[in-house]
């Protein structure tokens, strides 16, 4: 960080000249002695001091990251210079490990030589069916090894895949395909229904230029959907064409899903070269090699479940474990019979899996590495104790952005480091608490935080980069804007505008604090608060409301809760029943709170900050306060019994 590296620099001038002073007056220790208490207070006396210690306890730290930087740099800019794809490195994985097992699904073994086999009868039968290089094509499916084979099939013949989150249903559904400009669903035979109330409207006036198919269970709810399953078995398993287009380092791969800090989810563009960087970057920082069997129960929809979780198979060899959903219950029983090596976790899979009772598996398997992210201060030794896991690696990193960071240390809480030795890109910037918007100076430029201050991570964005480009979300070009710094520190710099609130301690390592913007992370997804708000307010006819995230005792992430001013006929009943049916179970608030008024900025945006601070406290609140009862299902007036039964982590979330 800029701050903290002009300090650096005092520090390291402050030895240099206290050395410098030995070499020149030799034993004339009291000459030395002088000039180091006058630079010794000048610096900033025992303040100074400790520090200078603190970082010489990291260096070797920073000396191990940046030979792995540097190797990771040359590795990802060969891809650069050799203009590969994710196709090219899966290519070069065939060809050694072709017999090997690519996938452990259920009772199933995919090889890599099925999965290529899988991937070409796709590329064939969808190039036989008019799709072309730039087309879009939308998936709806559980994890399994034909999910993988879906988008990395199509990726052979230029079409790009967006990858649903399974939880959406209406419109929120209609509007990520939609959003995507896809020509085509696939979706799991699990979804039909789902995939039925929306087929008129994706098919519109012209019936069948939509195109639906179905894996995994055909129904015939979803009228004129193709069986996919059947038409790909006649498909050729030989690769597809060569020249269908012309294959880019910087060529889209496909769509995931974030809602970013504001609106609706949106389809973040993911280049090969982002997915590489990614999962080459992970592999290097953790060590993660192609004899490892790593676990992923993580949905394939999502960043890390995907470039992650499959990344290290498809560019290394090793071999993933997929589960189709996460089972607290089974998930070591699962470790121990693919002879896991590595898992991947997102926090609320670690609690979890601890609120288990104790049993024999717990330690019985051969995990030697966990990464991922979300994994909080207050369990992470519990956690790795219990499981007896050798290695931590948390790491940062937003699905579109460009400012990742690792923990390679196993320091607790920490989802990583900024180097002392390196220039870094990735900076912490003062923020207004009310507006999320950064705090300029005289100047017009931002300002760096001190250490222990929160502020918002903000990454310097480099067009054309390897590593720094932001590559922004699909036809949302306003969207992308918003994402965007610009005079940052320097006239026509550009940073990437995360909304994601740090902190860093002296030694350069960062602990995540919160989120700035109008979304929150809860059981394991974000939830967007201008969608819970928009709903919200259909349903109490164009009421005022505010969607906010709040934290629960024993519980990962925010859960839901709304402000709405007050009105004479709002019928809890029904709008129980409403947002149930029209929002993702994650997106459903927990809480209602009735007020008065809300109040805005100048620009016109709710302010939350003190509704957030109030929570859910009723022993700080006046107005009337609803708890959505979890086995009932209906908003009940929160009472001080409810409070402390929530309070006392009697109710699971």
């Amino acid at each position: 960080m800029k701050a903290g590296r002009i300090k650096v620099h005092k520090w390291f001038a402050f030895g240099s000249l206290i050395v410098s002073g030995l070499l020149l007056y030799g034993t004339n220790f009291t000459v030395v002695l002088g000039v180091a208490i006058i630079l010794f207070l000048t610096l900033g006396g025992w303040k100074v001091l400790v520090r200078a210690i603190k970082i010489c306890q990291v260096i070797p730290r920073d000396l191990r990251h940046k030979k792995m930087g540097t190797e990771f740099i040359m590795e990802l800019e060969r891809c650069r210079a050799e203009n590969s794809t994710i196709l090219d490195l899966f290519n070069r994985t065939l060809v050694k490990h072709r017999n090997k097992p690519a996938i452990l699904y259920e009772d199933q073994i995919w090889t890599f030589q099925d999965l290529e086999e899988y991937s070409n009868s796709v590329a064939n039968y969808f190039h036989s069916e008019g799709f072309t290089f730039g087309d879009t094509v939308a998936i709806l499916l559980e994890n399994s090894p034909e999910y993988v084979g879906l988008w990395l099939g199509m990726a052979k013949i230029g079409i790009h895949t967006a990858l649903i989150n399974t939880n959406l249903s209406g419109d929120g559904l209609l509007h990520c395909i939609s959003v995507s400009g896809a020509k085509c669903l696939v979706y799991g035979g699990k979804f039909s229904e789902v995939v039925a109330n929306i087929s008129s409207s994706l098919q519109g006036d012209d019936v069948g230029e939509f195109k639906m198919m179905c894996v995994h269970g055909y129904s015939s709810v979803v009228q004129n959907a193709v069986k996919l399953d059947e038409k790909l078995g006649a498909a050729s398993k030989q690769p597809p064409p060569d020249g269908l287009y012309d294959k880019s380092f910087f060529g889209v791969l496909f769509y995931i899903y974030t809602s970013g800090t504001t609106g609706l989810p949106k389809p973040a563009i993911i280049k090969h070269s982002r997915y590489l960087f990614s999962t080459l970057a992970i592999s290097k920082a953790f060590g993660i090699h192609e004899s490892d069997i790593i676990y992923n129960t993580l949905p394939l929809y999502h960043s890390s479940g995907n470039t992650l979780g499959v990344g290290a198979m498809i560019t290394l060899g090793s071999t993933l474990a997929l589960r189709k959903k996460f089972s607290a219950s089974n998930f070591w029983n699962d470790c121990i019979k693919y002879k896991c090596t590595v898992i991947i976790y997102i926090g609320e899979i670690c609690r979890f899996l601890l609120s288990q009772p104790t049993k024999p598996s717990d330690t019985q398997h051969c995990v030697r590495l966990a990464f991922g992210n979300g994994l909080r201060a207050h369990i992470w030794e519990t956690f790795e104790e219990r499981y007896q896991i050798p290695q931590i690696g948390e790491f940062y990193g937003a699905t579109e952005g460009n400012t990742g960071v690792t923990n390679t240390t196993g320091k607790v809480g920490a989802v990583g480091f900024i180097s002392f030795l390196t220039p870094s890109s990735v900076h912490l910037i003062r923020i207004d608490p009310d507006t999320n918007e950064p705090i300029r100076n005289s100047s017009g430029f931002c300002e760096i935080v001190d250490y222990n201050e929160p502020g918002e991570i903000v990454g310097e964005i480099i067009p054309k980069s390897a590593t720094r480009q932001f590559d922004g979300y699909k036809g949302l070009e306003s969207q992308t804007r918003k994402k965007i710094l610009t005079d940052v520190f320097t006239k026509g710099d550009m940073y990437f505008h995360s909304g994601d609130i740090m902190k860093m301690d002296e030694q350069g390592y960062l602990y995540f604090t919160d989120r700035s913007g109008d979304t929150f992370r809860w059981r394991g997804e974000n939830v967007s608060t201008t969608e819970v708000e928009n709903t919200v307010a259909k349903i109490l006819n164009d009421s005022q409301v505010a969607c906010y995230g709040v934290e629960i005792t024993g519980s990962e992430g925010r859960a839901g809760m709304i402000a709405v001013v007050k009105q004479d006929d709002i019928d809890f009943v029904e709008l129980a029943k409403e947002v149930q049916k029209r929002l993702p179970s994650y997106a459903v608030p927990l809480f209602v709170r009735l007020v008065d008024k809300l109040d805005y900025t100048s620009t016109s945006k709710i302010m939350k900050r003190q509704l957030k601070e109030e929570s859910f406290n009723i022993n700080c609140i006046n107005d009337p306060v609803f708890f959505l009862e979890p086995v009932n299902k209906v908003y009940v007036p929160l009472t001080v019994d409810i409070y402390k039964k929530i309070c006392d982590e009697e109710y699971k979330f």
